[in-house]
């Protein structure tokens, strides 16, 4: 017993020095790059004619420059008047230039409010985006132009789209389990340990789990095929086969599909088979992901895109490890249980010292590609309890130190009993306690879903157009946009995230220099939009 004692420590030690030497070599790039930021969503950055903007005579081509490249075939301008509604036009197009311009060839127009109503589809995260240029030609003040308000600011506690959030969960979920089997299978299990009869019943079982694993994986993305090509108001198989987003889904779901029937065969090659088509599948999570949608072109802007891409990709093969290893190991244990007592506390600790070790690294990598993310997707730390990003970042780490805790009860109390005895009653409670920690790293990637799904923080705390001023009252979020102008007074905007139902409020702005001893003026602010008010003058 002690000379095996032995043996699994030297085991467990070669494992552990294999892992800090690429933890070291992570953590030493994470130091030596800057913080990377993610703009994520296709979002507007400047235009021509600018947003609100009173004009003389419209541009023969308007520019629309967003913050990510846009799908060709399913980003769009189209052109809109106050007064008759759409008008005809050339159809626009991306830039063949420069993919995150859109552009559209303008007729001739007589005076009056026009929109450039726009949707993008971004080819680096997925995501679809909508919004509104408003422009006057014209003397507004002569004319009577209509208040036609900036875009609004984000609602930075937005909730993620139901279907978008569920379709990541099952895809995260349904790949850690089979490539954390498979990975379980390679790097702590060994059939030797334990009598034959008990192997082929966690073979049977183990390969139940990473079957379903893929099968889930399939569903999810199917359902995100679904869903991305009614958002893009596409037929799926011609969304596949124009846009990078539909290629990206139809790989992952060709991806999925191979790796169930590797797992479901028995060739020689399915355990490294399996590994390299999995490990295909999480990649494809990683290239349509927020950590693909760094800004800008060149070669160090992409060779900073392709190092977020490699750590988001090790972040999920980590969690593969961690989590699916957790689902492998409970046929594990029930194998174990059916050795005579000498062997089976031999088989206890060889499977559980080789699963720490593993553990381990995975939380460590975890760790340390979980913090370059939080730094590229966030600009401050007040994010995490005001962005929807934040608060699902709150509940992934909360979830996370559960799992350490019982991680650690496991490690620290369960198993050094199990050691020395391998009493049936210590190893029901060793199942128990492994089972609820699966059920917490369940509702850890379900917290992951809601995350991807949403807008990080960085750009979910980003201003609108003009002076932006934030306040909260109570539970009610509210917004003050002030755009310049020098032609027919300043466009002050009021928008208001969280209002009660049924509140009909007024809205007024009341300014005062103090230092000058001038008077209270007042702005009463007229209802433009849905919970959004509005006016024109001059405070």
């Amino acid at each position: 017993m002690w000379r095996a004692s032995r043996r699994h420590m030297r085991e467990r030690t070669s494992f552990m020095r294999r892992f800090n030497h690429i933890l070291l070599g992570l953590l030493l790039a994470l130091l030596a790059l800057p913080p990377l930021r993610a703009s994520a969503h296709a979002t507007l950055l400047e235009s021509d004619p600018p947003s609100n903007a009173i004009i003389a005579d419209a541009p023969p081509t308007a520019r629309l420059r967003f913050t990510e490249p846009l799908e060709p075939t399913y980003s769009r301008v189209v052109l809109a008047s106050a007064e008759s509604g759409p008008i005809a036009t050339a159809p626009s197009r991306v830039d063949p230039d420069d993919p995150y311009v859109l552009l559209l060839d303008l007729p001739p127009l007589a005076e009056g409010v026009y929109a450039l109503q726009w949707r993008t589809l971004s080819t680096a995260d997925g995501h679809t985006m909508t919004g509104t240029v408003p422009f006057v030609i014209g003397d507004p003040s002569a004319a009577d132009a209509p208040l036609t308000l900036p875009p609004a600011p984000p609602n930075p506690l937005a909730a993620p789209p139901a279907a978008d959030m569920a379709t990541r969960w099952l895809i995260l979920l349904g790949l850690s389990l089979a490539v954390g089997g498979l990975l379980f299978r390679l790097l702590i299990w060994r059939p030797a340990e334990t009598v034959p009869a008990a192997a082929a019943r966690f073979d049977q079982r183990a390969r139940r789990i990473e079957i379903a694993g893929a099968a889930l994986a399939i569903t999810g993305t199917l359902g995100a095929l679904l869903v991305a090509s009614a958002t893009a108001e596409a037929n799926p198989i011609l969304f596949v086969v124009t846009s990078r987003v539909g290629l990206m889904l139809g790989l992952r779901l060709t991806l999925s599909a191979i790796l169930l029937a590797i797992l479901w065969t028995s060739a020689p090659m399915r355990l490294t088979g399996g590994l390299i088509v999995g490990g295909g599948a999480l990649l494809t999570i990683s290239l349509l992901s927020h950590s693909a949608s760094s800004p800008g072109a060149g070669f160090m802007n992409g060779l900073m895109r392709a190092i977020a891409i490699g750590f988001d990709w090790l972040h999920l093969l980590a969690t593969s490890a961690w989590i699916g290893g957790l689902a492998a190991l409970l046929p594990a244990l029930a194998a174990a249980r059916q050795a005579q007592p000498a062997q089976r506390s031999r088989s206890l600790t060889h499977l559980i010292a080789r699963f720490t070790g593993v553990a381990t690294g995975a939380v460590v990598i975890l760790a340390a590609t979980g913090t370059f993310a939080a730094l590229q997707h966030m600009s401050a730390v007040s994010e995490l309890w005001t962005t929807t990003y934040g608060r699902a970042l709150l509940i992934k780490l909360g979830l996370f130190g559960v799992l350490l805790l019982l991680g650690g009860f496991n490690r620290w109390y369960l198993h050094p009993r199990l050691s020395r005895s391998g009493g049936e009653s210590r190893l029901r409670v060793m199942q128990r306690s492994i089972g609820a920690e699966i059920g917490v790293g369940i509702m850890l990637l379900l917290a992951v879903g809601a995350l991807t799904a949403s807008t990080p923080g960085r750009a979910a705390a980003a201003q609108g157009p003009g002076t932006t001023h934030t306040a909260r009252v109570g539970s009610v979020q509210l917004s003050l946009q002030v755009l310049r102008s020098d032609v027919a007074g300043d466009i002050y905007a009021v928008t208001a995230y969280g209002l009660p139902q049924n509140a009909q409020p007024e809205a007024v702005l009341r300014a005062s220099m103090p230092a000058h001893h001038e008077d209270v003026q007042e702005l009463r602010l007229e209802r433009v939009e849905p919970n959004r008010w509005g006016a024109r003058g001059a405070l």
